[in-house]
């Protein structure tokens, strides 16, 4: 079986890449729904580009493949704050839109596990609305006290405005409180066991468990970006920032 093959069984292709699934989505497929029908098919009664849905799909393969875990030790501290906002972007628009529908849909036609499908079906929606407001805090408040950091290091601003600013905000206290909220699925992962999956589980089981773990991987990573990258540069920054307003006053 190849993601080549136009007559590839939707229920085969998530089988080899539950990735495969999300990419299905974004293209308007929900893979629950034609498991048993080919990607031809599929794409055709979606009226969709059979060639562009696979060149997605073998997409998924290559970013695999050479994706890394980025230091971002060396960039601009707005480039880093750009690229934490583009992750955000892609959790709100894509990832947790995509695990919502196949929660919200789970049925025990598709899900092994019917006591926990209820569970989910009334904790995830609870997490997506407080993890989306904890990012638009954060992008609001974190960041932009940061984004005012690093403009004050590098244009003139007024003195007392900038006083304020930093007698108001902390980032070893930002650090501290980041910190304390980083284990955001902790509910999610008990309530799944860790994630575990039997043998004989599902397809559309197995698909959801592992969105899941996948999703909370990425959030591991965007977390040490922030505590070990973002923010320390950030003290750094707030530390000059600090002493040039120490130097204005006492030359005041």
């Amino acid at each position: 079986m190849s993601i080549r093959n136009p007559d590839t069984y939707i229920k085969d292709l998530v089988a080899q890449n539950h990735h495969f699934a999300s990419v299905l989505h974004f293209f308007g497929i929900s893979f629950y729904k034609y498991p048993d029908n080919r990607l031809e098919e599929v794409c055709q009664l979606k009226g969709l580009d059979i060639q562009v849905v696979l060149n997605s799909l073998k997409n998924v393969l290559v970013q695999a493949k050479t994706e890394t875990q980025s230091t971002l030790k060396d960039l601009p501290i707005e480039v880093i704050l750009s690229y934490l906002k583009k992750t955000h972007k892609s959790f709100i628009r894509h990832k947790l839109p995509f695990i919502s529908d196949m929660i919200k849909n789970i049925s025990p036609e598709y899900f092994d596990l019917p006591d926990i499908a209820k569970d989910l079906k009334f904790i995830f929606p609870l997490f997506v609305e407080d993890f989306i407001k904890h990012i638009y805090e954060e992008e609001k408040i974190h960041f932009g006290y940061i984004e005012r950091l690093n403009h004050a290091l590098n244009y003139d601003v007024n003195a007392y405005t900038l006083f304020n600013d930093l007698r108001e905000n902390s980032i070893t206290n930002i650090l501290l409180e980041h910190k304390e909220e980083d284990d955001e699925m902790k509910g999610i992962r008990d309530l799944t066991n860790n994630y575990f999956l039997q043998e004989n589980s599902g397809l559309y089981t197995r698909t959801v468990y592992l969105e899941l773990k996948n999703f909370e991987e990425d959030l591991k990573k965007h977390a040490y970006i922030e505590n070990e990258i973002l923010y320390p540069k950030a003290k750094g920054i707030e530390n000059k920032v600090s002493n040039r307003l120490h130097s204005f006053a006492k030359l005041n």
